[in-house]
């Protein structure tokens, strides 16, 4: 787990996992106790992390 918190609209919970691939993720969901026993659910939603600090560089550069 890379990161966890609350939304700020109580929606429920953010949680950012770093795994290898999708399968990875839902064998990690599907034994959480929490998920296992009903309490929550969850829905996954794929995400790639982007260099942003590469990005500005490279845009700063760009820009001069």
């Amino acid at each position: 787990m890379k990161l966890a918190d609350p939304l700020t609209n109580d929606a429920g919970r953010a949680v950012l996992l770093e795994v290898s691939d999708e399968a990875e993720a839902k064998a990690i969901l599907a034994n959480y106790l929490a998920v296992k026993s009903g309490i929550f659910v969850y829905a996954m939603h794929p995400w790639k992390l982007q260099p942003w600090e590469e990005f500005a560089k490279n845009a700063k550069a760009a820009a001069q």
